[in-house]
């Protein structure tokens, strides 16, 4: 029992620390994100999401596909090009700071207000449920939830995998896999998908 109550007292201590507000961390960290919200407070503007609430695991796995160049290479987009160019004079341990303090922040997605009637749903649960948010499914793809992703991203995202943008190496092999899941997607289909998440 004591033992058990340790577990629940540490557990409790680490939560309320990476939940630090922005001005609790060091004037280079609060630059640096604040930086990285240049372009990824904007919305659609420039391409880039917003961070907050994003699963660490997840944006850990980016950063190093970007540093490998298997993300924003020469064939990729241009806001994923940028964002490589943005990083690429960055410490990894700073970088893993950004990224664990956007994570313990909550998520600044503002559901739509209009109430989806489309296929949506029926199309989440038979192309994305299964990994990116059943229990199994997560564990053995690793693959993010994508709940908290704006609808345009999504949308940007999938174009991005089925025009050769992004997943293209076979290096990237999550990557890959999921531009072969999506190949097949509808716009109609892949909208019907977003407008249902942004609910």
């Amino acid at each position: 029992m004591k033992k058990l109550f340790t577990l629940f007292t540490l557990l409790f201590l680490f939560s309320c620390q990476s939940n630090k507000e922005l001005n609790q961390l060091s004037v280079q960290m609060q630059n640096q994100i604040q930086q990285c919200n240049s372009c990824h407070s904007q919305g659609e503007k420039f391409g880039a999401p917003s961070l907050y609430g994003l699963e660490l695991k997840y944006m850990n796995a980016q950063i190093d596909k970007y540093r490998k160049g298997l993300r924003g290479g020469e064939k990729a987009s241009k806001d994923a090009i940028s964002m490589r160019e943005a990083i690429v004079n960055l410490k990894d341990n700073d970088l893993k700071e950004i990224n664990a303090w956007f994570a313990s922040q909550e998520s600044k997605k503002i559901p739509s207000d209009t109430v989806h009637q489309g296929n949506g749903e029926a199309l989440y649960k038979q192309h994305c449920y299964g990994c990116h948010q059943g229990t199994m499914g997560k564990f053995f793809t690793g693959s993010p939830s994508i709940l908290e992703l704006e609808s345009w991203y999504i949308v940007k995202q999938c174009g991005d995998f089925q025009a050769g943008r992004r997943g293209a190496s076979p290096e990237d092999k999550k990557g890959h896999k999921m531009a072969q899941r999506v190949k097949n997607l509808s716009p109609y289909e892949i909208q019907e998908i977003a407008d249902f998440l942004a609910n």
